[in-house]
């Protein structure tokens, strides 16, 4: 896999009428007086609802008129392609005087797999029952991602990314205090079916030793950890002394990313375009933590 495509960015469109008749409008361009089916048609886009113009899969339509509006007399429509993420969203509204439909049609935005300029909010996302394409991003992306996932998962704590040549096992330290930190390794396994080993653990056992650290995490995109790897984490020894060191795989990483606070892309549309109509619902946003 040589790249992926993202979908948050959009091109607006905009018909209304009244009395005068249909007239049509695009974003930032000047007015068009055409009716918009016939604009639809002109420009190739109805057969968009349909049909996927990047990868040629199945449109699938899902209604969200409950979730963005109270009023009855309109509706609120995504059409998306579930393989590559592709979508339009649609929005009518009605009345004795007037109506209008407001249209988005997502624009793709395509990165280098490799790159380090992967947005990480849309890189998670998109990642979703994709984990298995970890392997292959850059490993600062990976890092990257990695302390976002955390930071999710650990509340108030600060993130911060490492990544640099020789840092000893460290990629991303979580603060807790000024007196307590949480110092994580990151491995990014390059092939299916990778089994992390007991090297890996004891690596951040002596950083931790080093840097007079208690709490590690070791988060890689491996299968699972060995059996020897898992024995030393829970050896009576490093307990004892008050270490206390958290594995997570491939399995924890599917976790993060499902448990991960994403927004769907056509969200910011519909918010936009509802402001000031007086129909549309209130969103509050939700927040949680977790303690070690």
């Amino acid at each position: 896999m040589s790249e992926i495509s993202l979908y948050s960015s959009y091109d607006r469109y905009a018909w209304g009428g009244f009395s005068v008749g249909p007239r049509m409008h695009r974003w930032n361009n000047e007015n068009i007086e055409i009716p918009w089916d016939k604009f639809q048609e002109q420009n190739g886009l109805r057969k968009h609802y349909e049909i996927c113009p990047y990868c040629n899969s199945i449109i699938t339509v899902t209604n969200l008129t409950d979730t963005y509006i109270y009023d009855e007399d309109g509706d609120c429509t995504i059409y998306q392609c579930n393989e590559c993420g592709y979508w339009i969203s649609s929005i009518n509204i009605c009345d004795f005087q007037s109506s209008f439909t407001k249209t988005a049609f997502s624009v793709q935005k395509r990165f280098p797999i490799k790159s380090k300029n992967i947005p990480i909010d849309e890189l998670a996302a998109f990642l979703k029952n994709k984990s298995h394409l970890t392997k292959y991003l850059h490993h600062q992306t990976f890092e990257k991602l990695t302390g976002e996932l955390l930071k999710v998962e650990y509340g108030a704590y600060e993130v911060i990314h490492v990544g640099k040549v020789a840092d000893r096992g460290i990629d991303v330290i979580l603060i807790v205090s000024e007196n307590e930190k949480i110092l994580v390794q990151c491995k990014r396994r390059l092939k299916d079916g990778a089994v992390e080993s007991v090297s890996t653990v004891k690596l951040l056992l002596g950083t931790l030793v080093e840097h007079r650290s208690l709490k590690g995490i070791v988060f890689s995109n491996a299968d699972y950890f060995s059996y020897h790897a898992i024995k030393l984490t829970q050896n009576a020894n490093v307990n004892d002394a008050g270490y206390e060191i958290k594995l997570y795989d491939k399995s924890v990483l599917n976790l993060l990313l499902d448990k991960y606070p994403t927004t769907p892309p056509w969200d910011a549309f519909f918010k936009n375009e509802l402001k000031g109509t007086g129909i549309a619902k209130a969103h509050p946003e939700e927040s949680g933590s977790h303690r070690w």
